[in-house]
């Protein structure tokens, strides 16, 4: 059951490094609400990259990340051990240490998650707020080349040829 020690280990040293870049994401999530209220955009596209660096490495720690539980799953079945019931203390603690680590990543992504539907709903506004702005502009433009144009005078036509 050594194996099982030793990914139980590596799982949990993956989830406290998706631990940090969760942390770093929420981070960067705060920034953007405090740009978007400040109506300084011209920071959000710097926050957004960043925050696709982290999930990119993210998605990366995921997959090993399940490659290591689905090992520790296999080696946890073959010994008759289910859900890290087992009599060795220190492999019962590493799983117990992950399921609380997994429980922690929950709670941030679900902050994350709230934080992004605020920031959402406020962009939202900003370009209903532009919209609005250049629908004005366009109606103005119009009416100031109806006032601006020049009239074209034709001379009239007589079409009654009364004799």
């Amino acid at each position: 059951m050594a194996a099982a020690g030793s990914d139980l280990g590596r799982a949990l040293e993956l989830a406290c490094i998706k631990k940090k870049r969760l942390e770093e994401i929420l981070s960067i999530t705060q920034k953007q609400s405090k740009v978007l209220a400040a109506d300084k955009a011209e920071q959000l596209l710097t926050y957004i990259n960043d925050k696709q660096r982290l999930i990119d490495e993210i998605n990366a720690i995921d997959r090993e990340f399940a490659h290591v539980f689905h090992n520790i799953k296999e080696q946890m079945a073959c010994t008759g051990h289910d859900n890290g019931t087992d009599n060795d203390h220190s492999e019962n603690t590493l799983y117990m240490q992950l399921l609380d680590a997994m429980d922690i990543q929950k709670e941030l992504i679900n902050t994350v998650y709230a934080m992004e539907k605020e920031n959402q709903k406020r962009v939202m506004s900003v370009i209903e707020g532009v919209k609005t702005k250049l629908s004005g502009i366009n109606k103005g433009k119009r009416g100031y080349k109806a006032y601006r144009q020049l009239n074209q005078q034709t001379e009239g036509f007589f079409i009654d040829k009364r004799e």
